[in-house]
C-alpha cells in the first residue's frame, strides 16, 4: 500500500466507505421489506383474527348472560336477545372461516374453528331444548290448574252435599 500514490489511497477510501453505504442500503432495504411484510401480516391477519375473536367472545357472553336470565325468569325476551346474540356469534364464526380460507398459515385458528363451531351449536341447541322444558312445563301447570279448579269445585258440590244431611 506504501507505492500507492495519495490520489489512490483516497479513491480506494471513498471506494470502501462507497461499498460499506451500498451494503447497508442493501441490508436497510431488505429490512425495510421484511418489516413491512410482517406489518402486513399483522394488519390483515393478525389484528383481524384478534378482532373477530373478541367478537366471538363478548357476544357469546352476552349470550349466556342472556340465557341465565331467561332461565331464571323464563322471560321470552331474554330468550330472544339470546337468539340475536347468538346470530353475531354465527355470523363472526363465518368470518373466522373466511379469514382462515384467506390465510391458511393461521394453524392455530384453523385447529379452534370446528369444535368452537361444534361447542356454539351444542350450546345453542340444549338452550332451545330448555326452552322446550320451559313450554311443556306450562302446558302441565294449566292442566295442573284446571284439575286443581275442577277438583276444588267438586270438593264444594261434596261438602254441601254433606252439610245437607246433617
Amino acid at each position: 500500500m506504501s507505492n500507492l500514490t495519495l490520489g489512490k489511497r483516497l479513491t480506494l477510501g471513498f471506494g470502501i466507505v462507497i461499498a460499506i453505504i451500498v451494503s447497508l442500503g442493501v441490508v436497510s432495504v431488505t429490512s425495510m421489506n421484511t418489516a413491512e411484510e410482517n406489518a402486513r401480516k399483522l394488519s390483515e391477519e393478525y389484528v383481524p383474527e384478534v378482532a373477530i375473536a373478541s367478537e366471538i367472545e363478548r357476544n357469546f357472553a352476552k349470550t349466556r348472560i342472556n340465557v341465565a336470565k331467561f332461565i331464571y325468569t323464563e322471560d321470552e325476551n331474554d330468550l330472544k336477545s339470546a337468539k340475536e346474540f347468538f346470530k353475531n356469534v354465527q355470523d363472526a364464526m363465518q368470518k373466522i372461516r373466511e379469514l382462515f380460507g384467506k390465510y391458511p398459515e393461521l394453524v392455530v385458528l384453523g385447529k379452534l374453528i370446528d369444535p368452537m363451531v361444534q361447542k356454539v351449536n351444542e350450546y345453542e341447541k340444549d338452550v332451545y331444548a330448555i326452552n322446550d322444558l320451559f313450554r311443556k312445563k306450562d302446558m302441565v301447570r294449566e292442566r295442573l290448574d284446571k284439575n286443581a279448579d275442577i277438583f276444588m269445585k267438586e270438593i264444594g258440590v261434596l261438602k254441601e252435599s254433606q252439610e245437607g244431611q246433617f
